[in-house]
């Protein structure tokens, strides 16, 4: 016998609920829906359920069938529900981004713009971003939501960062301005003096100027910016002219003065000079009128100083300008030469001297401070002062050196004599004692020769040359009687019978005569008192310098005083003699071999 089995198992299905899993799918066993089976033979062996796999397509309810078997070649199925479900919400990913507001002021966002690619393990059915929109109160960081929600209702959400800017400048807006300096020179510029409306599409946090304070450096047109800052930091300008104005005068105010004539006869007033502090609230130039003066307007003129300020502002005020002139005149002096005459004297005149001299205005005057010379001045040009004047009293002096020149000849005239011989067999005769007739508009001062020696008795004829200290020369002739057997006369001298000569214009009557002149070691110094008194002989040279002095008691009548020259060199000097009230001068000639 065999024994079959040919009853199918008996089973019952139930429903199920498979949720999807990250990837949208999902599957199921046959025992997720099998509830429960019979067999007769007690085996119930679930073999399939189709189908077993859903994706997000298939959410709800999914008809699905269970097939068992016995083991025995019998199967039987039953239908069960499985309902697919999503219960994994979005995975949502948020990007931060910044947003510029728009003139008005405001400024949108999308989901879009904040999304960053946010997923759903099925399909995002929608998104939405909260706060979408923001003004210019909103400026700066700013947090938004972003939702997002499957198709079966599950949602999520990210944060998001908004930076909204403003990146809209001010629109400016600038008028044109006049201010005027006050008595200080200064003026204030206001905002609202240029600003003109300008205007934001927030509002303007700040308005500046590019300048405010303007002094009197800034007269007339100013081009002045006005800038305006929004609450962002953004800035915009514009630009005004800004006129300023000066509309205060000077406060002109003079004083006297003295103005010196210059060199060339004029001066020019400089206005500081009459200014005793006028002012102005910017700065002024001082002019005056008339500006300059001449020689024409010595004393005192009126004057005007006026003020101009840079802005044309005048004052005006008057002071007296008293015209001096304190410059000398240039003096200036040539060297002549005069000649005396006949009596030893020469005039000279100022026109003599006066080489030009000058003044700024006009020479008045013209003085010489000496005008009168005699023989004394021959031997070097004499020191003169030539003073000029003008018509203020200004003077000057110039030194001339004058050239004193003696151009007429000596009158020679010669005496004939006897001597002796001595008794050495020669006698000499002194021609300055021969010739001491002679004279000359001066005085003669060289005797040639100077001596002449005899040996032998007999006639003879000497000529004698007297010269006088210029070198003028005359010539005379002594006729000399030579005896023989004589007494003999005092060796190397021959007395001048008494004759001597004197000079003019002493104190007093004094006969003077040196013997030899010219003269070599030694001089005899001749003179005659008319009382016993004291004396000196004082010896001068041509720059005034004693060089020699000597003194002694006098005798009535005739003395004879030698002199040592030994020491002094060759050259002209002056003998002065004194006694008591007495005076008398000669010149001496030095001249050795």
């Amino acid at each position: 016998v065999t024994l079959k089995d040919v009853t199918p198992p008996s089973i019952v299905c139930k429903p199920f609920t498979a949720p999807l899993n990250a990837a949208g799918t999902t599957s199921i066993v046959p025992a997720n829906v099998f509830q429960s089976g019979a067999d007769n033979c007690g085996t119930v062996n679930l073999v399939s359920v189709t189908p077993n796999s859903f994706t997000c397509s298939n959410l709800g309810a999914n008809t699905v069938t269970l097939t068992a078997n016995d083991g025995n070649g019998n199967t039987s199925t039953c239908n069960a529900i499985v309902t697919v479900v999503d219960l994994i919400p979005p995975t949502m990913l948020c990007k931060n981004i910044t947003i510029k507001l728009n003139a008005a002021g405001t400024a949108t966002i999308t989901p879009a713009q904040v999304n960053n690619g946010s997923t759903d393990n099925c399909t995002l059915v929608s998104l939405e971003v909260t706060p979408a929109q923001f003004t210019c109160a909103n400026t700066g960081i700013n947090f938004v939501s972003l939702i997002g929600t499957d198709q079966s209702g599950n949602s999520a959400g990210c944060t998001s960062t908004i930076t909204v800017l403003d990146t809209i400048a001010p629109t400016m807006i600038c008028q044109n301005a006049v201010i005027n300096l006050n008595a200080s020179g200064q003026a204030t510029l206001t905002v609202a003096q240029v600003n003109n409306g300008s205007f934001d599409n927030c509002s303007i946090a700040t308005l500046t100027l590019s300048q405010t304070q303007f002094t009197c450096a800034t007269l007339g047109n100013n081009t002045v910016t006005l800038t305006g800052t929004d609450q962002s930091g953004n800035s915009a300008t514009c630009t005004a002219t800004v006129l300023v104005r000066d509309l205060i005068a000077p406060l002109a105010k003079c004083k006297n003065a003295i103005a010196n004539l210059n060199a060339s006869g004029n001066v020019t007033i400089i206005p500081t000079s009459v200014d005793n502090g006028s002012s102005d609230n910017c700065s002024f130039v001082l002019t005056v009128t008339p500006p300059s003066f001449t020689c024409a307007n010595l004393g005192p003129n009126t004057i005007t100083l006026k003020a101009t300020d840079g802005s044309g502002n005048t004052a005006t005020c008057t002071a007296i300008v008293t015209v001096k002139d304190v410059t000398g005149p240039t003096a200036l002096c040539k060297n002549p030469t005069i000649f005396l005459n006949e009596d030893g004297h020469a005039s000279l005149t100022p026109a003599q001297v006066d080489n030009g001299s000058f003044d700024n205005c006009s020479v008045v005057t013209r003085t010489l401070f000496e005008t009168q010379y005699n023989c004394s001045d021959i031997a070097a040009p004499v020191n003169n002062f030539l003073t000029v004047k003008d018509a203020s009293n200004n003077s000057s002096t110039c030194t001339a050196l004058i050239t004193v020149k003696d151009n007429i000849a000596p009158h020679a005239f010669c005496r004939n004599t006897t001597v002796t011989l001595g008794g050495n067999g020669t006698v000499s005769v002194y021609p300055s004692m021969l010739a001491d007739s002679s004279f000359d508009n001066c005085s003669i001062t060289t005797y040639l020769p100077v001596v002449k020696t005899y040996t032998a008795a007999g006639v003879y004829n000497l000529p004698i040359t007297v010269k006088d200290w210029s070198g003028n020369a005359a010539t005379c002739t002594s006729v000399v009687t030579v005896l023989h057997n004589g007494p003999s006369q005092k060796p190397g001298f021959i007395k001048p019978n008494g004759i001597f000569q004197g000079i003019s214009g002493h104190i007093g009557t004094v006969n003077l005569a040196l013997f030899p002149n010219p003269a070599s070691g030694t001089v005899s110094i001749i003179f005659e008192l008319t009382t016993e008194q004291t004396y000196q002989i004082m010896l001068h040279d041509m720059n005034g310098k004693m060089v020699l002095l000597q003194k002694g008691d006098g005798a009535r009548g005739e003395n004879q005083v030698p002199l040592d020259l030994e020491n002094l060199a060759n050259g002209l000097y002056i003998v002065e003699l004194r006694s008591d009230q007495l005076k008398a001068f000669k010149r001496l000639m030095i001249q050795k071999q």
